[in-house]
């Protein structure tokens, strides 16, 4: 006993119009209320149902064969660990990217509320927190001061004007010759 196979290519920009029946059948839907609609066959999701939530549980990403040129200390040590060195090798590199994403992500939405059009730092307050600005600069950002130090504080303590003016010191390397002065 054969299948036969039907196929049917669809053009989605050029679409059939609908029959009347179809129409009909549309508008019968669309006039029907909420409480009309059936769900019995859809168990309600509970808070705990939420709670309980995972995102992604059933993705697996696609895996692309690739050549990457590694120091060799790096590869035996890696090797020298068992099996699956590659596995261990995308595990490390998996590890590495979610952290850096979880950083962007996190100064991305410092980003919006606290720069301005043009990149440059506005509104940040003189109580903003050192811990606040570190999740936006590093975690070396103002290395010696607490997180939980102001702003105003080490502009104070630093002689410097402005944020802008420490940020630039910070990424130019300068902030250490700034601390030491200080």
């Amino acid at each position: 006993m054969s299948k036969k196979i039907v196929r049917h290519d669809v053009d989605l920009a050029n679409l059939p119009p609908l029959t009347e029946k179809q129409k009909a059948e549309l508008a019968a839907l669309a006039a029907r209320t909420n409480g009309e609609i059936d769900y019995s066959d859809i168990p309600p999701l509970t808070k705990e149902f939420w709670n309980n939530a995972v995102r992604g549980r059933f993705y697996k990403p696609t895996k692309t064969s690739t050549t990457v040129r590694i120091d060799s200390d790096v590869l035996a040590w890696l090797r020298a660990q068992g099996k699956g060195y590659q596995s261990r090798i995308n595990a490390i590199l998996r590890r590495e990217m979610l952290s850096l994403t979880a950083k962007e992500s996190g100064s991305r939405f410092l980003d919006h509320r606290h720069r301005d059009r043009n990149g440059e730092i506005s509104r940040k307050h003189g109580n903003t927190h050192v811990g606040t600005l570190r999740k936006l600069y590093g975690v070396r950002f103002a290395l010696g001061f607490e997180d939980t130090d102001t702003l105003a504080h080490i502009l104070a303590k630093l002689d410097e004007p402005s944020l802008t003016k420490l940020v630039e010191d910070h990424e130019g390397g300068k902030l250490g010759e700034v601390l030491g002065a200080a």
